[in-house]
């Protein structure tokens, strides 16, 4: 989940993408898990609702900072997501419509493997129509996805994931 919020552009979706809620059993989502360029802790926070914490240090200029974020794990079939809200910079108001980071995700025994989505190939199909939503300042926001766009999302031929470039996680402690 730490991937969704690190850069500047992202992919957002209206609701968390998924329709089922996966269970989430602690002794196989905690712990603290290691990337290459990356330690994160995760914290089930209510399995039977998927809800997980997600925890780790940034480095800026004025020091190291903790960053926390929850978010839901919900899949489609074999398929899995985690969805954060956006907590935008400035306040919202109440014509504001909420909207989610979200990241593909597979779970392994001791590892989780995270895709990113693919900002500028979504410009792309959202450009020429053939995804719902709009091309926005920080990204795009994705309208509501029918069943056969949540297949072309899932497939590497449609270069929407960062399918090259995994984020691969180890875990390191419970």
């Amino acid at each position: 989940m730490a991937l969704a919020l690190a850069g500047c552009e992202a992919v957002y979706a209206p609701k968390p993408l998924g329709d089922e809620v996966v269970t989430l059993n602690p002794a196989e989502w905690q712990g603290t898990w290691l990337a290459p360029d990356m330690v994160i802790t995760t914290t089930v926070l209510d399995g039977a609702a998927g809800r997980l914490q997600t925890a780790w240090i940034e480095r800026g200029t004025a020091g190291a900072t903790l960053e926390v974020v929850e978010g839901t794990i919900r899949s489609t079939g074999d398929w899995v997501f985690a969805s954060t809200l956006d907590e935008p910079e400035a306040p919202a108001d109440e014509t504001t419509a909420p909207r989610y980071h979200w990241l593909r995700v597979e779970k392994g025994e001791n590892h989780l493997t995270v895709w990113s989505p693919n900002v500028e190939q979504f410009k792309i199909l959202v450009g020429d129509g053939r995804l719902p939503g709009r091309v926005t300042d920080d990204g795009v926001e994705l309208g509501e996805l029918t069943p056969e766009q949540l297949r072309m999302i899932n497939d590497p031929a449609s270069n929407l994931l960062n399918w090259a470039d995994p984020a691969v996680f180890v875990r390191l402690i419970e």
